[in-house]
């Protein structure tokens, strides 16, 4: 087997979501190989092209791969067709983003495996960090910042990092999503804006931001206040504070061991819109006992925002959930999490596994078509 020390998986397909796909991806590729080599990282990058457009090439065939990679690897698996019509809802959605990371964090070959997204640019010290300070049994979270989708046109990707420290403007922290405006970072919570501005309206302030949190938290919005409504206030205060996971963008990088990525059996494989499953499994390895970490706002990512209209950010936040209830497609909202997280609790106490998944979890079953480049 390699010496690979870490697999980093990601998702995608070449239909242009989000708008500017492959000149996001190009950069998420060719930036990862060059701290590869920068760093000396022995690394694997997986590409999980998912039921590819018919008509369009496959990402092996429109993305341009260095011809030096150094110590890191390549490879792209396709998951056709043909298997994602299997899946309920898949003439509504066209990829279901956290199967296609489960199939690629079950093949991987590294000892640790971060799973992300295709438009994230890693900072050097978090590279440095991943090289030398991973342990098993931590599930590792860092913030995300948010950066122009326009990026210097350069062929150095320490220029373009340079750029990226200097010109972020918006903050996804554990403690919520700042955005810069006017030269002040200011909290973005549309939700808890929208129901206690009119009796909070210090918006930029830190302490307003956790008090109208905690107003939100107590405010029942269209819901009647009956039984089944208190027991799920009940479980938001309790499993928000006894567990206090860092879920804000955690799509974007959750970093397990392999065998712990193997033991909670990957992300659940609910098969409708992909909302809430990354926050589903940092409550598992919760649960599960296995510590957290999060890293100083210097290690963190950089992510490439989308097009404008396209793709989700949190100030559109209502307007994609519109789209997705229009289709038809289900969603697992905030009550259905605490529910399952409800459930895996009591697993626990019980001392069973608290695992979602079935044992072929990410398709361990199929044999799909893989190029190493």
């Amino acid at each position: 087997m390699e010496d690979i020390h870490l697999s980093v998986v990601a998702g995608s397909r070449n239909d242009d979501h989000g708008g500017k796909l492959l000149y996001r991806m190009q950069h998420f590729v060719t930036g990862f190989v060059d701290q590869c080599k920068k760093h000396q990282l022995r690394a694997e990058l997986i590409l999980v092209d998912w039921n590819p457009p018919e008509g369009k090439p496959l990402l092996s065939k429109v993305l341009k791969f260095p011809k030096d990679k150094g110590p890191c690897t390549l490879r792209l698996i396709t998951v056709p067709k043909e298997i994602h019509e299997t899946l309920d809802h898949a003439k509504e959605l066209p990829m279901f983003q956290m199967i296609a990371k489960n199939v690629g964090i079950r093949r991987a070959r590294g000892r640790y495996v971060l799973a992300t997204n295709i438009d994230v640019l890693f900072s050097d010290e978090l590279i440095q960090f991943l090289r030398d300070k991973l342990s098993p049994h931590v599930l590792y979270r860092v913030d995300r910042l948010d950066v122009p989708s326009e990026l210097p046109n350069s062929n150095s990707f320490d220029e373009i990092l340079e750029y990226c420290k200097a010109h972020y403007f918006r903050i996804n922290g554990r403690f919520g999503t700042q955005i810069l405006e006017d030269g002040k970072w200011t909290f973005l919570d549309t939700t808890a804006s929208r129901h206690s501005q009119k009796f909070l309206p210090l918006k930029n302030h830190v302490w307003t931001f956790w008090l109208r949190k905690a107003l939100l938290m107590f405010n029942t919005g269209n819901e009647k206040f009956d039984l089944g409504f208190i027991r799920h206030l009940f479980r938001r205060v309790k499993f928000r504070f006894a567990m206090n996971v860092h879920a804000n963008a955690c799509g974007d990088f959750t970093l397990l061991s392999y065998d712990d990525w193997c033991n909670l059996r990957g992300y659940p494989e609910l098969q409708g819109f992909s909302w809430h499953l990354d926050a589903f499994l940092l409550y598992q390895a919760a649960i599960s006992g296995i510590q957290k970490k999060e890293l100083s706002i210097e290690k963190s990512i950089y992510h490439i925002e989308h097009g404008k209209g396209s793709g989700y950010s949190p100030e559109n936040h209502d307007l994609v959930f519109e789209r997705i209830k229009a289709k038809g497609i289900p969603c697992l909202d905030d009550r259905e999490l605490l529910k399952l997280v409800a459930l895996m609790n009591k697993k626990r106490k019980r001392k069973q596994a608290c695992v979602y998944n079935a044992e072929d979890w990410g398709f361990a079953n199929h044999e799909f078509q893989e190029e190493l480049i």
